[in-house]
C-alpha cells in the first residue's frame, strides 16, 4: 500500500479530472480510482477511472463519486476500525 494517491475536487467535469490525473500519474503507482475531497481536504467520496473516462466530459465529479468512501486514520484502533468497516 503507498500513501501516495490522486485527489480531486467535486466541482471538476470528467475531462478536466482525466486532465489532472494525467499530470499526477507518474508520480503515483497505480490509478484505479481518486479520492474526493472538499477545499479542506475532507475525504467526501471516491470516483472510478472507468467511470471518469466513460463519461460525457462535462458531467461533475460530485455527480459520479460514490459517496460511501469508507477511511480510517493511522493513528485509529485497529479493533476499532475493524468495527467501523462493513465487510
Amino acid at each position: 500500500m503507498t500513501p501516495a494517491y490522486a485527489s480531486l475536487s467535486p466541482q471538476l467535469s470528467a475531462l478536466q479530472a482525466i486532465q489532472m490525473l494525467r499530470h499526477e500519474a507518474p508520480n503515483k503507482e497505480t490509478i484505479y480510482q481518486a479520492y474526493v475531497v472538499d477545499a479542506d481536504r475532507h475525504l467526501v467520496g471516491s470516483v472510478r477511472l472507468q467511470d471518469l473516462i466513460t463519461a460525457p466530459a462535462g458531467v461533475k465529479v460530485a455527480d459520479l463519486m460514490e459517496r460511501n468512501t469508507h477511511a480510517i486514520r493511522v493513528d485509529d484502533d485497529v479493533e476499532d476500525a475493524a468495527q467501523d468497516r462493513p465487510l
